[in-house]
């Protein structure tokens, strides 16, 4: 393969690294502002073992995206 392909290759292989972390931040984006809704009805007469629930879930979530 010329030189010339091979950096044509390089540089699609580093944009899509860097598309598939764009859309990995903006979904951890979006988790981290659920978590945050969700984490000021703690304590609150809102407060329920389905939003705990969900709560645990939305962090497996963000913690899957991280990884």
């Amino acid at each position: 393969m010329n030189r010339w392909r091979r950096s044509v290759g390089e540089i699609q292989a580093r944009k899509r690294r860097v598309s598939e972390c764009e859309q990995a931040q903006a979904a951890l984006s979006k988790l981290t502002a659920c978590l945050q809704q969700m984490a000021t009805c703690l304590g609150s007469n809102t407060d329920s073992s389905l939003l705990r629930d969900e709560l645990e879930e939305t962090r497996g979530q963000a913690h899957k995206i991280c990884t």
